[in-house]
Order: structure tokens, then C-alpha cells, then sequence
């Protein structure tokens, strides 16, 4: 059984979604209904990356503040 996903895990699979509904978009054969829907998908891909990325970014400023505290401290 696999182990639990990373972030970097989740973000290719963003990604890979991402490309196929950009692909899907590009199609001149589908319906206009049915690129709104995919562009839906990439509005809410884009966000969930979003999220991501801006946790993590907060966890590595979180680090810093707790190393620069340490050696202010010392």
C-alpha cells in the first residue's frame, strides 16, 4: 500500500489535470458548454495549487521566524 501524498505528489496531479482540461479547451471539435465545464476545472485546479503553494510558504516563513528567534535568543 502506498504511503501518504506529498504536496509535490498532489501539485503533479494538479498539473496533469490541468493539461488535460487545457487540451480539452483548445479542441475546436467540443462544445461550448463542455469547455465551460473544463474551464471550471481549472479555475478550481488553480486554486487548490494555489492553496498549496501558499501553505507552503507560510510553513518555510514559520521556520525562519523560529530559527532567527533561536538565535536571538542564544
Amino acid at each position: 500500500m502506498p504511503g501518504p501524498l506529498t504536496r509535490e505528489d498532489v501539485l503533479e496531479a494538479i498539473r496533469r489535470v490541468m493539461d488535460t482540461a487545457f487540451t480539452r479547451l483548445d479542441n475546436r471539435y467540443i462544445k461550448n458548454q463542455e469547455k465551460l465545464g473544463w474551464a471550471r476545472v481549472i479555475v478550481g485546479a488553480a486554486g487548490a495549487a494555489a492553496g498549496l503553494l501558499r501553505d507552503e510558504d507560510l510553513d518555510a516563513l514559520l521556520e525562519r521566524v523560529e530559527a532567527l528567534e533561536a538565535a536571538k535568543a542564544k
